[in-house]
């Protein structure tokens, strides 16, 4: 764990040059005391690590300090030209070039094994075209906008310091601080809309260190716990949105999937998805509920 902790404490270092101790602390959820060990670690290691106290103090690195590819095991290298593989898509001559110099670096060979497409069926090129969009932003340090659908319909204008593009659970997600709002905030790609790069270069080492990656729903403030039932020709829809440890199989050939979802209007839209194809056998407020929504759906459908 606290090797983990120095090696991401390091590469901060590296891309701010200029940290406090109290915000390494917050980040890391540690103590500041804890903080001063690790630098201590760092500076009997041979890393050019320095305190300075007073106004504008903290912690600092040396301006030209830099990584070899010693300092990288051979599982770390193996790691970095994998991940490298796995994006292709973005820009794969540009790609191949880096993983050829990266693998002459580290003295190794390395098999194409993997490849992901960031678009939807049928829209690859709009879909590329923002990824790189995005890509390019986070490291070019430039503000994005873009139109923001809520999962209540809502459409907000917003205007982004984007920082990390990450995958969770099927969907890919845009972590950024939020002009607005002043503060982070998580956007679902698929939900962002009229894109736009803004020629305005924002200074990373003026934000605050983002938060942990997690995904939240809007006005959702608790989770609750579902069990449903499924008939058995439902199985590749099954093990598609549910882990395989919340799916038990009845003697039947049912599926019976115990699993928490947000508390909010979207857990309906998603039970109702399946149609007759799903019995929610607990709790009974969310039977109770789905009922209500049946029958304000079969109103429409009378009138």
């Amino acid at each position: 764990m606290q090797i983990n902790r120095l090696f991401e404490m390091l590469y901060i270092l590296i891309n701010r040059k200029h940290i406090t101790a109290k915000e390494l602390a917050l980040h890391f959820e540690v103590s500041v005391r804890t903080i001063y060990r690790d630098i201590d670690i760092l500076c009997s290691s041979g890393i050019p690590v320095y305190t300075s106290q007073g106004s504008g103090g903290g912690i600092f690195i040396e301006k030209n300090y830099v990584l070899n590819n010693s300092v990288f095991t051979d599982e770390e290298q193996e790691k970095i030209i994998t991940s490298l593989q796995s994006i292709p898509s973005l820009n794969a001559t540009d790609n191949s070039k880096l993983i050829s110099k990266l693998s002459g670096l580290f003295k190794k060979n390395y098999l194409n094994w993997i490849e992901i497409d960031f678009s939807r069926w049928g829209d690859s090129d709009h879909d590329n075209q923002n990824y790189i969009l995005i890509k390019n932003s986070i490291i070019g340090h430039t503000i994005i906008s873009f139109a923001y659908i809520s999962s209540y319909g809502e459409v907000t204008l917003r205007k982004i310091c984007p920082v990390k593009l990450f995958f969770k659970s099927s969907s890919w997600y845009l972590q950024g601080f939020c002009l607005d709002k002043k503060d982070y905030r998580t956007f679902k790609i698929s939900r962002m809309s009229s894109l736009k790069a803004n020629p305005e270069i924002f200074d990373i080492n003026k934000l605050p260190l983002p938060p942990s990656l997690e995904v939240k729903r809007e006005n959702c403030s608790s989770l609750i716990k579902l069990k449903l039932e499924f008939p058995s020709h439902l199985g590749y829809r099954i093990y598609d949105g549910f882990s395989s440890e919340e799916i038990e199989k009845t003697k039947d050939g049912n599926y019976v999937v115990t699993t928490s979802f947000p508390h909010d209007k979207w857990v309906y839209s998603f039970l109702l998805s399946f149609g007759s194809d799903v019995k929610v056998l607990e709790p009974e407020e969310i039977r109770i509920n789905l009922l209500n929504e049946i029958e304000k759906i079969k109103k429409v459908y009378k009138e």
